[in-house]
C-alpha cells in the first residue's frame, strides 16, 4: 500500500522536465540564503529551496500547484530583503 503524505512529494518534479517545473526564482543577499531555506523548510513540504548561484544569492523555490500562493505570501513577508525575479510554471 502506498503511503500518502500531506506535503510536497519530491517526485512531483521528477515526472516533469526541469523546464516544466513550477518554481519561484528569488534573489537574496548571499548570506541570507540559508535563512530563507530554513524558513521554507519550517513549513514542512510547502516548497523545496535549491541554490542556483550562491555568490549572487539566486535560489529556486520549487512549489506544487496547491502551495504556490502560500509560498508567494511567505516570500513576500520574509523579514530579509528579497526579490522574486519570476515565477515559472
Amino acid at each position: 500500500m502506498q503511503q500518502r503524505y500531506n506535503f510536497l512529494y519530491i517526485p512531483y518534479c521528477a515526472g516533469r522536465r526541469e523546464s516544466e517545473a513550477m518554481y519561484f526564482l528569488v534573489r537574496v543577499k548571499p548570506h541570507d540564503i540559508d535563512f530563507v531555506n530554513k524558513i521554507i523548510e519550517g513549513y514542512e513540504g510547502l516548497g523545496i529551496v535549491t541554490t542556483v548561484d550562491a555568490a549572487l544569492g539566486v535560489v529556486r523555490v520549487y512549489v506544487s500547484p496547491d502551495t504556490k500562493e502560500d509560498v508567494r505570501i511567505i516570500l513576500e513577508d520574509m523579514p530579509v530583503p528579497l526579490q522574486i525575479e519570476e515565477f515559472h510554471s
